[in-house]
């Protein structure tokens, strides 16, 4: 088990630092020789983001659909993943209307480990379909993270996903929920100090968002933090595109 930690924590640096041959071949060593999914669940994470980072969006979508698919949590066929998306608009739609800031904010935060990296396939699974254009699998993991960190609990993951669907709703002029999302998002961020998702919510902010209604000194100030938190999490280009 040590061993396999060690190659595990091996590879995902490599992979972090854009040395994706290697970096791949360690992370094979650990697929292969691991036992029990759970075990290579941080690998697969680490290996889908590399894959996209070098603009693989196909193969890095396929290794977090595989993930999902062995954890249980993931809607296979089009016709079943349109159905959850309009079920999930619709959830969320009421539930934005029923319940208040305060009572999102105080859901308990999601500490089910296996939960918690399924949420991070999802995340990416969204964020590559986007670049490989399936725009109904973008919305439809991106709304499933929105809907299970309602019934579940909330963690970083909930803020990057309500920080992305912020900006399709501002594109889409329903601006009052875009804002008050992206500032749940912000409150969500504070709560569970993840410096990934702090990144990845500013990216979202600042670009589509508070640049078109706050001030300059506020935007460029949200850049920074955005690529210091992108820098400090280890993600190079998420900490370039914040900035």
């Amino acid at each position: 088990n040590l061993t396999l930690q060690l190659y595990q924590t091996y590879s995902n640096v490599e992979l972090s630092q854009g040395h994706f041959d290697f970096g791949r071949r360690l992370a094979e060593q650990v697929l292969r020789n691991a036992t029990k999914i759970e075990d290579t669940l941080q690998t697969r994470v680490a290996l889908a983001r590399a894959l996209g980072r070098e603009s693989n969006h196909v193969e890095s979508l396929r290794v977090s659909e595989d993930a999902l698919r062995k954890i249980g949590m993931y809607s296979s066929g089009r016709v079943a993943l349109l159905c959850s998306l309009t079920r999930n608009y619709f959830f969320i739609k009421k539930y934005l209307r029923t319940h208040t800031d305060e009572d999102i904010l105080s859901l308990p935060l999601l500490d089910d480990n296996i939960q918690l990296i399924g949420m991070e396939l999802m995340l990416n699974s969204a964020d590559q379909s986007f670049y490989v254009g399936d725009i109904l699998r973008m919305m439809g993991d991106n709304l499933r993270i929105i809907r299970f960190s309602l019934c579940n609990g909330i963690c970083g993951m909930t803020a990057c996903a309500m920080a992305f669907y912020a900006t399709a709703l501002n594109a889409m002029n329903d601006t009052a929920i875009a804002y008050r999302l992206i500032a749940l998002a912000t409150k969500i961020v504070a709560l569970t100090r993840m410096k990934y998702a702090e990144a990845w919510s500013l990216c979202c902010d600042t670009f589509w968002i508070s640049s078109w209604r706050d001030s300059h000194t506020t935007v460029l100030n949200k850049m920074e933090r955005g690529y210091q938190s992108g820098m400090e999490c280890g993600d190079f280009e998420l900490g370039l595109l914040a900035r």
